[in-house]
């Protein structure tokens, strides 16, 4: 297995690690920096183009951003 295989398994489990931890609920990018030590530079490109393909491998679709909440 190469280098490259063995920190993707580890970004995955660590996806899975910090959703766990949060009810179920994927991590943000910043949040899965902070809490896991990996940064964009170690997985961007190199094993996907972006986040969200990173969570759906990871068995997650991301985190809506700036969803408008509707007033009642």
């Amino acid at each position: 297995m190469s280098d490259l295989e063995i920190t993707k398994q580890e970004i995955i489990r660590q996806i899975r690690v910090i959703a766990a931890k949060d009810g179920g609920v994927a991590p943000g990018i910043a949040k899965f920096q902070s809490e896991s030590g990996f940064k964009a530079h170690e997985w961007k490109y190199k094993i996907w183009k972006t986040w969200s393909d990173a969570l759906a491998e990871a068995g997650f679709t991301a985190n809506a951003f700036g969803k408008i909440i509707e007033d009642e």
